[in-house]
This record gives structure tokens, C-alpha cells and sequence, in this order.
């Protein structure tokens, strides 16, 4: 079973939607938009069962953008109320168990949390800091190995004389309090973008993105040994202008793969990289 959630464009504006495959076999659903909102999209899904599942995302409530989750239960969608951020967009979703989830995003320039206990939402007191001069900070994945270890990744921007900087970075949760890892490296770049996380154990997390060397878009990913980081090498296809990678999963113990897209003569194709650990 797979499930795979957006949202498709209406007269009106985004809805969200979600997909599920069974075999060969797709099944979608409608989602749609959640009471007293205009627009709706979701952005990630946890699943733990072909019956259970958790996305998020956000609705548009009076012209602000608030975070969104919604429940799958096996045969529908229904919102599970979400403590309300304003400017706010809920990115990613890991799920250990149907009483346990960490979901992230941002609320204006700053990263936000929440975790899921079963029940309902709450937003943590401790949330990811922006560090040291940054500016502003968005957490775009989260995996979580277990209730007191999570690993989120995002990206950090900052002005400087007018040209804006980014930065990939990484933050722990302990199940209390969140804190950022040092040396995300970002190979020589002069700028990266961190997207997705996939992660085996506190000691195994892979992270991809893109990293950017003026106009050009290079694929990016670096590996969390526990300790420290590793930044991974992955050359562009013969022939591209540019490529990005937008999400990875080490489905099993010796392989990861990772997805996104390269471009050629202005046209973006899908792009899948396989790891070998």
C-alpha cells in the first residue's frame, strides 16, 4: 500500500487531495476544504497502516493560511483541529504510532512544531530555534525513530547587502526540546536547500536537496552518522542544465532512493538516485 497527497487547482484555488495504491490499482479522495477555509492543500503523509494514516498541510481561513492535518481511517478523511499559527504551513508528518506524531513547518519566519498524543494537536513550549544570525527558518521534513528522537531538516535565509542566503540545517527533538546539529555541510556550494529526511536509527539519517552555484541547480544530499556529517556526492546527469532532489526513503537495510527532477532544454524530467549504504 502506498499513499500519496497535494491538493489540484479549482476556479476557486487549491483542495486538497490524497491517492492510495493498492496493487495496481488507485484509489483517490476528494479531501476537499475544511470548514470555514477557502483553499486547502496537504503537503506530507505518515502512514502506519493501509488503515491509519496522518497528512498535513494548510487551509486559508480569511485570507490567512493556517495549519492543517487531517486523519485517514481506512475509507475517509477528517480533519484532526490543528492549534492555530497565524501565516503558517505545516510541511512534514512522522507518525510512530497512532498516539504519536511530530509534524513540522513554519509560522511566519520561524519553524514550527506540533505533536499529535492521539487525540489532538498541541505545539510544543520548546520550538526549533533559528540560529545564531539567520533570519528566518522553515523545517520542510521530520522522521521520527521514536518518541524521544526525532531529526527535522529545513533551510535557514538570511540578507546580506541584499542578496539573500540559504542554508540546509537539521534539529533534534528529545521529546521536550529541540536541538540544532552543527556542520550541515553543503559541498562547496555557495547556497543548498534541504527538502527531505529518511532516517534508519539515531545514528543513520540521509538528507536531500538541492545545492545552487549561481544559476545552476545541482542535486544535493549528506548522511548523519550520529556524530557528524557526510556530505554525499551525486554528479548531475550528462546533459542537464540543473536538478533538484525533493524527497528520499531507506525503505530497506541496504538501499535508499531518492526522487526530484533533472532539466533539459528547459524541460524538468523525473529523476530517481539510488544509495547503497
Amino acid at each position: 500500500m502506498c499513499m500519496t497527497v497535494g491538493s489540484y487547482g479549482t476556479s476557486g484555488g487549491q483542495v486538497a487531495w490524497a491517492q492510495r495504491q493498492v496493487g495496481s490499482a488507485w484509489t483517490m479522495w476528494n479531501i476537499g476544504v475544511p470548514a470555514g477555509a477557502t483553499r486547502s492543500e496537504l503537503n506530507d503523509v505518515s502512514c502506519l497502516t493501509s488503515s491509519w494514516c496522518m497528512g498535513v498541510g494548510w487551509k486559508m481561513v480569511s485570507g490567512d493560511d493556517k495549519p492543517f492535518a487531517t486523519g485517514f481511517n481506512g475509507s475517509a478523511w477528517t480533519e484532526t483541529p490543528t492549534p492555530v499559527h497565524s501565516n503558517a504551513a505545516l510541511k512534514g508528518v512522522s507518525c510512530i504510532s497512532t498516539s504519536y506524531c511530530v509534524a513540522v513547518g513554519s509560522t511566519g519566519s520561524k519553524p514550527l512544531a506540533q505533536v499529535w498524543n492521539g487525540f489532538s494537536w498541541s505545539t510544543p513550549g520548546a520550538q526549533p530555534p533559528v540560529p545564531g544570525s539567520w533570519e528566518s527558518a522553515v523545517l520542510n521534513s521530520v522522521h521520527c525513530v521514536s518518541a524521544t528522537w526525532c531529526m527535522a531538516t529545513g533551510s535557514l535565509r538570511r540578507n546580506e547587502s541584499g542578496t539573500v542566503y540559504w542554508r540546509p540545517f537539521a534539529d533534534i527533538w528529545n521529546g521536550s526540546s529541540w536541538t540544532t546539529t552543527t556542520g550541515v555541510p553543503w559541498g562547496g556550494n555557495t547556497e543548498g536547500l534541504a527538502f527531505g529526511i529518511s532516517c534508519r536509527s539515531t545514528s543513520e539519517c540521509w538528507i536531500v536537496g538541492e545545492g545552487r552555484s549561481g544559476s545552476t541547480l545541482r542535486p544535493w544530499a549528506v548522511r548523519w552518522t550520529g556524530s557528524t556529517w557526510e556530505i554525499q556526492s551525486i554528479p548531475l546527469v550528462a546533459g542537464a542544465e540543473g536538478a533538484q532532489l525533493r524527497d528520499i526513503s531507506c525503505y530497506a537495510s541496504s538501499s535508499c532512493k531518492a526522487t526530484g527532477w533533472s532539466r533539459f532544454s528547459g524541460v524538468q524530467n523525473a529523476l530517481v538516485e539510488t544509495v547503497t549504504p
